[in-house]
């Protein structure tokens, strides 16, 4: 049994108990059949007045939910309206007739490329074609002239059911593009301001590195000319990684492999020596300038020193340096040289002058560790860290 019939069966049950509550009004002598009839007459009564009272409840409840729904479409932060296959407006909602300050008797039947900024009108009206047949996952950013100016908003679509028109939602996003903006001026500013910066710095150091080789070439004792260069190369080296960073869009981190092949260079001009090579093999590596100003030092001196006392009396050989990433996402450079080895060593660490000590002081700082490996014809260090090393 349908619903309607279920409804009606209980209409007629409560108006067949109404009217037998009303039988002391109905004791007139009449014959049965026309009291029969006067009985049927009184129940359809009472039962087209519930119906009445029903309808007229549906109804109402039909029209607070029509009015709570035009509240809800009017007083939306969203711009409304409904667009025909021509991009003409057939219905708005407050919201939009406020942004744009008409009416909207005054915005019915006009295109609403009429309302956009004239460089984005082309642009609206070129696309409206494919967003109208799929709007699903299409987004514009289109410019609306306002009643309080032009205003940038982001339009949203969804074909309408009922209707083959498509329903337009405006979100205003003018305040976003805004802090957009601004966060890029800034960011542009802090920019310039660290390539300022580290421009400065490299030339101090430039400027330093010349002191250290003016005093060196007046410098009579070979100990003292012999420290001043070491510590003109330890400045090359960090000059180096600001020269890197003044060159770079990111200033937090370099290529490894670009800096240190840069350095090794450096350092093989320094020393112009044609009976040692030098080879390297490093992993194209992004790391944050602070692992590679103590890691730029470490090779440094390790390469120099095997420059100076790995190959005595003009010996032959070669400077490998290796630098890759493990599976344990460590970093681990190797520097090794066919040299005649060095000194034993007591301990973990490395005995030998400031280099060594510095060499020391560096890897603790980068939280690592370094084993080092020497015999006759060869000599090995092995300095591993993590990746994301705290320094």
């Amino acid at each position: 049994m349908s619903s309607t019939g279920k409804i009606d069966k209980n209409l007629r049950k409560e108006a067949e108990a109404r009217v037998a509550a009303m039988v002391p009004e109905l004791k007139v002598e009449v014959p049965a059949d026309p009291a029969r009839l006067l009985h049927d007459l009184r129940v359809h009564q009472i039962e087209l007045e519930m119906q009445n009272e029903e309808l007229r409840s549906s109804r109402d409840e039909l029209e607070l939910a029509r009015d709570q729904y035009a509240i809800l479409y009017n007083q939306s932060p969203l711009g409304y309206l409904s667009l025909d296959s021509s991009g003409v407006i057939r219905r708005v909602n407050q919201t939009f007739s406020d942004l744009v300050g008409l009416d909207s008797a005054k915005l019915v039947g006009h295109s609403f490329s009429a309302f956009l900024h004239p460089d984005d009108s082309d642009t609206f009206l070129g696309r409206y074609g494919a967003i109208f047949r799929v709007p699903e996952g299409k987004q514009l950013e289109l410019r609306l002239k306002a009643s309080q100016g032009t205003i940038v908003v982001q339009v949203h679509a969804r074909k309408e059911k009922a209707r083959d028109n498509l329903l337009i939602a405006l979100v205003d996003i003018t305040q976003q593009k805004k802090a957009e903006a601004y966060s890029r001026t800034l960011l542009e500013e802090k920019q310039v301001l660290l390539r300022e910066v580290h421009h400065r710095i490299k030339n101090n150091m430039n400027i330093i590195n010349a002191f250290l080789s003016l005093q060196a070439s007046m410098c009579a004792s070979p100990e003292a000319v012999s420290a001043l260069e070491e510590a003109s190369s330890r400045v090359i080296g960090m000059m180096l990684i600001y020269d890197k960073l003044y060159r770079s869009e990111a200033f937090s981190s370099l290529s490894a492999r670009a800096y240190l092949a840069d350095l090794l260079d450096a350092i093989v001009a320094q020393f112009s020596s044609s009976t040692i090579c030098v080879e390297h093999d490093i992993e194209e590596i992004m790391l944050a300038s602070t692992i590679l100003f103590p890691l730029g030092i470490i090779i440094n001196e390790l390469v120099t020193n095997a420059f100076k006392y790995a190959f005595p009396g003009g010996m032959d050989g070669c400077i490998k340096i290796r630098l890759e990433r493990s599976l344990e996402n460590r970093i681990v450079c190797t520097v090794s040289d066919t040299g005649i080895g060095l000194k034993p060593m007591a301990g973990k660490k490395v005995e030998g002058g400031f280099g060594f000590t510095l060499i020391d002081a560096l890897v603790d700082q980068l939280g690592g560790k370094m084993n080092r490996s020497s015999g006759s014809g060869s000599t090995e260090f092995v300095i591993e860290f993590p990746l994301s090393s705290d320094v």
